[in-house]
């Protein structure tokens, strides 16, 4: 399951235009614990956090972006996404 989620991942990192950066990018503290980013839907919030990842210094290991519209999450559950991604 995390193999299939790592590899829609690298789809969309891979198709991500670095051409246009959400103004957030800058102004988010990635240190915090808890970040909540409320929009619309197509406000943009997928892009910013694409970019987030694909600018990140962590080992692919420790990152995974998957949205909870996936039929594979939604079945399985964010906790035992979670869990799995964690062990």
């Amino acid at each position: 399951m995390l193999e299939e989620l790592k590899n829609i991942e690298n789809i969309l990192v891979t198709q991500l235009q670095t051409s246009f950066q959400r103004y957030l990018l800058n102004e988010i503290n990635l240190r915090n614990k808890l970040i909540v980013i409320s929009e619309a839907r197509g406000a943009g919030k997928t892009t910013l956090l694409l970019q987030i990842l694909k600018q990140s210094n962590l080992p692919a290991k420790q990152k995974l972006y998957f949205s909870a519209d996936n039929i594979l999450v939604a079945s399985l559950g964010l906790f035992r996404v979670a869990r799995e991604f964690h062990a």
